[in-house]
């Protein structure tokens, strides 16, 4: 009985864990911020990349010029990204965002 309790202690502490989904978003000069996100259907704008964001994700802007102001009074919804779960905003590779 002893070992069927250690069992169930162990099976509620491993149903805790829950991996974290992490998901690779694009945005484009091209894109559309009603799009999915994706590499063929990327989002318009920086704020739509940036307020979709969860922990673990990364963020590929990829060429062109941006004409956004993101400050203050961007609504970010960020969720913190976590040690082995940070969030990634980058360019793509091979390409120049402004």
């Amino acid at each position: 009985m002893k070992s069927l309790s250690r069992l169930v202690a162990f099976g509620t502490l491993a149903a805790a864990v829950v991996p974290i989904q992490a998901t690779t978003y694009f945005v484009s000069t091209t894109g559309s911020d009603q799009n999915f996100g994706t590499e063929l259907f990327p989002w318009r704008t920086l704020r739509k990349g940036l307020t979709s964001l969860k922990a673990g994700d990364t963020l590929y802007v990829r060429g062109g010029l941006y004409q956004e102001i993101l400050g203050d009074n961007t609504p970010m919804k960020i969720q913190p990204g976590q040690r082995d779960a940070r969030i990634y905003v980058s360019a793509s590779p091979g390409e120049r965002p402004v």
